[in-house]
């Protein structure tokens, strides 16, 4: 999960990776409180009177610009979050994350070729950021260059071998592109015992789909939400590997109509039924956004 667990993808890091802010002494109390919260509407309001305010600095600006993205971005309001973005670029165009967020955000509005480029920069600047070459990985996957997705994917899991989510996508690659699984050679590092450990016992087909849906089960209603919808996402990747494009559907349908919004199974989903011709969540929303 990078994801904006907000993992984002957007990370996402799905996939989604905010940013390491500490409050700086000079802001308002109450404002940074907002913009870094958890509330997408109350960090939107800190976040804005922050980033009005002339007097801050360069970096606490594109902190506020980056946050309130990412609040955004939670809202799938995702050319706001570009902008946003893209304003914490112009005042701190060395930081990789601010290219990496928008780079999920184009993304998920289906944009991989602007969506390369943020990554591409990204790792310009960080040349082993693992969630750089994560994203890069899945938007070259949407984008159908599956050698470079491998690639990508490869290069993300040399980097961080106990990142499960780089083994799952590189099995799902690998698959797609008729080269054979190689997933159990790659989950010796990985906490199995853990969650997404349920997914890639599906995957190595040692659980069955009921079996992860119950493994998904959480007290915490948001750590429960996240796991069924990975679990409904990748069980609609296994499905399609097996051949029951209908299944897989519907399952996709599922995902990008539940899971959070930065997450990359909620883009990724959209981008496996925009490539069927199926209807999507993001379409949806978007057809409501212009009719507003």
């Amino acid at each position: 999960m990078l994801a904006l667990s907000t993992r984002i993808s957007l990370a996402v890091i799905s996939v989604v990776s905010l940013i390491a802010i500490i409050t700086p002494a000079s802001a308002d109390q109450r404002d940074w409180g907002e913009c870094l919260g958890d509330n997408p509407e109350t960090a939107i309001t800190g976040c804005t009177r922050i980033v009005q305010r002339t007097a801050e600095t360069k970096k606490d600006r594109a902190s506020a610009y980056h946050n309130r993205g990412l609040a955004h971005a939670i809202n799938a309001d995702l050319d706001r979050a570009i902008a946003d973005f893209s304003g914490a670029i112009r005042l701190e165009p060395t930081n990789a994350d601010s290219f990496i967020s928008r780079g999920s955000a184009y993304s998920a509005k289906g944009d991989n070729s602007r969506a390369i480029a943020n990554f591409d920069e990204a790792l310009r600047l960080d040349p082993i950021n693992v969630r750089a070459y994560f994203n890069r990985g899945l938007a070259n996957f949407y984008a159908r260059s599956l050698a470079v997705a491998l690639d990508d994917l490869n290069q993300a899991r040399e980097l961080d071998p106990a990142y499960a989510y780089s083994a799952l996508w590189l099995d799902i690659v690998q698959r797609r592109s008729n080269v054979g699984s190689r997933l159990p050679q790659t989950t010796s590092q990985i906490d199995m015992a853990n969650w997404p450990g349920p997914i890639i016992r599906l995957f190595l087909g040692e659980m069955t789909q009921a079996d992860v849906l119950a493994a998904a089960a959480d007290p915490d209603a948001d750590k429960q939400r996240a796991q069924v919808c990975e679990a409904g996402f990748y069980s609609g990747e296994l499905a399609l590997v097996r051949g029951d494009r209908e299944e897989a559907l519907r399952l996709f349908r599922l995902a990008a109509s539940n899971c959070p919004k930065t997450f990359s199974e909620w883009i990724a989903a959209n981008a496996e039924l925009r490539t069927r011709g199926a209807r999507s969540a993001s379409r949806d929303m978007s057809r409501r956004t212009a009719r507003q």
